[in-house]
């Protein structure tokens, strides 16, 4: 599958699964999300294509997440320009 069919069947993935959203969350500028439960996986991939699809689909740009420190500490470096790790 070449790049661009990939981005299109990604983004219609990300429109099939998080769609229903777009209409409760509108024209909102802020969006909260709270987890349950800490350490398993399935929440994570759902919070994290959440916040794909509000980005790609709602046009948001800023994401605060809460983290440990170290975790913190590495995002942060990579937004600055250090190496992903």
């Amino acid at each position: 599958m070449g790049p661009a069919i990939q981005d299109c069947a990604v983004g219609l993935l990300r429109k099939r699964e998080f769609g229903f959203l777009g209409s409760l969350i509108g024209d909102a500028s802020i969006v909260a999300l709270s987890e349950a439960v800490h350490g398993v996986a399935e929440p994570l991939r759902f919070r994290n294509g959440l916040l794909e699809y509000l980005a790609w689909e709602k046009g948001f740009s800023a994401i605060a997440i809460e983290s440990g420190v170290l975790e913190g500490r590495t995002i942060d470096d990579y937004v600055q320009g250090g190496p992903a790790t």
